[in-house]
């Protein structure tokens, strides 16, 4: 009976894993209010949802969605404290190329499972996906472009695997 619910509980868990990812993906943003009088332009962020995928180590990126949102507070993004192989910098470019802004994105084909163990401890898993969708946020402005995604590797370097229009899939 333990197994069963142990399993069930995995199954729902593989099951709902996208929208979590999308969710922990996003979970460093914190709001903070803007400052400023009336007559200030309203704050701007780009949210984008990137599917990603791997096949025999060639990595492949899109944009499914991407929108951007006017807000009345501004959103914060508190930096990941190291990057680790398999994790994706996003650089933010204008026009000329010129890079903007960055964001990390913990290695989105790997994902952390916890789960109690049937002697009542808790037990983690990683499983590796070649397919995900997450959700990533960003202060934007009108001058951000592309975005160029890298790939951090097992020995420090960066590969570059997508150069992206920011607004293309509206």
């Amino acid at each position: 009976m333990k197994k069963l619910t142990l399993s069930l509980f995995v199954a729902c868990l593989l099951l709902l894993q996208p929208m979590l990812k999308a969710q922990s993906a996003n979970s460093r943003l914190t709001s903070e209010p803007l400052v400023g009088n009336a007559n200030d332009k309203p704050f701007q962020f780009a949210a984008i949802i990137l599917k990603i995928s791997k096949k025999e180590n060639i990595y492949n990126v899109s944009i499914v969605q991407s929108r951007v949102i006017r807000a009345a507070y501004k959103k914060s993004l508190e930096p990941i404290p190291s990057s680790k192989e398999g994790d994706l910098i996003c650089y933010m470019m204008n026009q000329k190329g010129m890079a903007i802004d960055s964001l990390t994105i913990g290695n989105p084909l790997r994902e952390h499972i916890e789960s109690f163990g049937e002697d009542g401890t808790i037990s983690n898993a990683f499983i590796d996906k070649i397919e995900n969708e997450i959700m990533i946020r960003f202060n934007y402005t009108g001058e951000m472009q592309f975005m160029l995604i890298k790939k951090i590797e097992n020995d420090g370097r960066v590969t570059t695997i997508a150069k992206l229009n920011i607004l293309a899939a509206n």
